[in-house]
């Protein structure tokens, strides 16, 4: 006996459906966003304005240049924008941009510095009352030994040799990277022996304050590290190797230009007189000291 199915009109419909071949292609997706791609420079010679700092305002995106001071900005919303440049020292800009699909190059973005901020002004180092030679670093484990997944911490002193006081400056947001005090701690040993976490920048900076800088005796002892953004340990790195290490220390105040000193991106370029009073008895230094050290399993 044969038994016949009858069909009803809705599951006709869909079998209808799934057998009748496609009519046309899939209609295509649009890309809703583009990505801005350039080179932030400074007046009037095109320097690299190095790790400057770049805002599509409105969007959420935003890139931090690197040294040469290119930068992409991904994921940007079709359309006009308006840019936001900024680097340490000069006012920030605000050029105008509009983004299309696929990759927009905008080229070079000319930043002036203000005439009203005059780095020449502040001459930083011209009154220090110590020679540099009258400074001593030094470096040491703060541990005898360390093992593989350790952090390491270091004790850092620089001393005051000479017979007068001396204005020393403490580490600052981004004195490991470019910004003066430059006082930052190196290890070299087994190659891929110590990893340190990757830090993201948002591309601000807190410069030097008058509680930063510290007079320190003769015969007197000072930590850059104590109270300072920055500290000792290397930001969380780890040893993943063990071997024979060697941590070198550096302490560098021979920056003459004073944006190097300032918070940034700054409002008016300029330093309080207060700061600028301690910075000229601030000595031009580059102090540095090794200590080695091993990583048992």
């Amino acid at each position: 006996m044969t038994i016949h199915r009858i069909l009803g009109p809705a599951t006709l419909a869909l079998a209808m459906f799934a057998a009748a071949p496609l009519l046309a292609d899939p209609l295509p997706i649009i890309d809703s966003t583009g990505s801005v791609r350039g080179r932030a420079v400074l007046a009037p010679d095109h320097r690299p304005a190095a790790y400057a700092n770049v805002v599509v305002l409105g969007t959420g995106r935003g890139a931090l240049a690197d040294e040469q001071g290119r930068f992409v900005v991904r994921l940007v919303p079709l359309g006009s924008h308006t840019l936001f440049v900024a680097v340490i020292g000069a006012r920030p800009l605000r050029p105008q941009i509009d983004v299309v699909p696929g990759e927009n190059d905008i080229g070079d973005i000319v930043i002036e510095h203000p005439d009203a901020f005059d780095p020449d002004s502040v001459a930083i180092g011209s009154q220090a009352a110590v020679r540099p030679d009258d400074l001593e670093a030094t470096i040491r484990p703060a541990k005898p030994r360390y093992r593989i997944g350790d952090t390491p911490e270091f004790r850092v002193r620089i001393r005051n040799r000479g017979a007068a006081s001396v204005f020393l400056v403490q580490s600052v947001d981004d004195s490991d990277w470019w910004a003066s005090p430059r006082v930052n701690i190196g290890i070299e040993g087994p190659s891929g022996g110590f990893v340190v976490p990757v830090l993201v920048r948002c591309g601000n900076n807190n410069g030097v304050s008058a509680a930063d800088i510290a007079k320190v005796g003769p015969g007197k002892e000072f930590d850059p590290y104590a109270g300072g953004w920055l500290d000792a340990r290397l930001r969380g790195g780890r040893f993943t190797k063990p071997g024979r290490y060697t941590a070198t220390f550096r302490y560098v105040t021979t920056e003459t230009d004073a944006r190097r000193w300032m918070a940034g991106p700054c409002s008016n370029c300029d330093l309080p007189e207060i700061l600028r009073d301690l910075l000229v008895q601030v000595p031009a230094v580059e102090l540095t000291a090794t200590t080695e050290f091993e990583i048992v399993p």
